[in-house]
């Protein structure tokens, strides 16, 4: 399938056929539908923590990693069968729930993500975004050509797909939106979890004109392409660094040519050789 946009002409079916990131599993597998098209497809993680950026408890002792049994303040430690899950009313009340009672509250895991709204990417507000995000494949080379379709729809619209998609006993509103060429899935944090700030937060009188026309300027002048690389934390490679120079085999130092008094360490032969020199000269200077 061939897709004309802005005067440029991309084959996005065979773009479309993407192989999935090396030794990962996929973390969900379902049907992504978008009006009449229903196509099957898999995600997988698009985010990954930096390498060495993890600490972990050890025994200082024995460098042994520390464990954490499941214990009972009155109790001790407990097995897997005394462990239930309880949660508290708005009175602060707790109720312990059965397996049953979970449930019942808990959505049953979706296997249809179906775009029922379609929005500028400009029109989500940043703090939606939960952190969470993921590629979206094509299940397999039958999904191929519906898959195109939807990116080509999506493309040429320059808009975002919203939907709900049920996962890991739980119901997330998410954004389906094309990236580079690549469909991706965007987690959005719920309307009541978003805080809402209460009273004026900043002064309501509107800045002169003249400094406003400065900082417009400033901003136009750095309006270009963004290369992210360049915005990375450093403490892994910090964290690495460390580590190598604690785990690199200590030199020995050369041996000192000094003794402990301070004096110079030197050859009895020198010595000698350096003692007839010196009356040598003495005898020379005599009359």
């Amino acid at each position: 399938m061939t897709v004309k946009q802005r005067g440029s002409t991309t084959n996005l079916a065979s773009s479309a056929k993407e192989a999935a990131p090396a030794s990962r599993r996929a973390t969900w597998l379902g049907f992504l539908k978008m009006g009449i098209v229903s196509i099957p497809v898999r995600t997988y993680g698009a985010v990954q923590e930096d390498p060495g950026s993890g600490l972990h408890l050890v025994h200082r002792k024995c460098g042994m990693r520390i464990q954490s049994p499941r214990k009972c303040p009155k109790h001790g430690e407990l097995g897997a069968g005394e462990i239930a899950r309880a949660a508290k009313d708005s009175s602060g009340r707790q109720v312990i729930l059965s397996d049953d009672d979970l449930v019942r509250v808990r959505p049953a895991t979706g296997r249809v993500l179906e775009l029922v709204r379609f929005i500028a990417p400009c029109d989500i507000d940043p703090v939606r975004y939960s952190g969470r995000h993921l590629y979206v494949l094509p299940d397999g080379p039958p999904a191929d050509t519906s898959f195109s379709l939807i990116r080509a729809a999506l493309t040429r619209a320059g808009k975002v797909g919203i939907g709900e998609l049920a996962m890991n006993g739980r119901q997330d509103t998410v954004v389906v939106a094309m990236r580079e060429g690549r469909m991706t899935m965007h987690f959005l944090h719920g309307g009541s979890q978003i805080r809402q700030l209460s009273g004026q937060t900043c002064s309501s009188k509107s800045p002169p004109k003249v400094e406003v026309d400065v900082l417009g300027k400033f901003i136009s002048g750095r309006n270009s392409t963004v290369d992210w690389s360049v915005f990375r934390d450093p403490t892994p490679q910090r964290m690495q660094e460390l580590l190598d120079e604690r785990l690199r085999p200590q030199k020995k130092g050369k041996a000192s040519n000094r003794n402990r008094s301070g004096q110079s360490r030197t050859n009895p032969t020198s010595r000698t050789k350096a003692a007839a020199g010196t009356k040598r000269a003495v005898r020379e200077r005599r009359p």
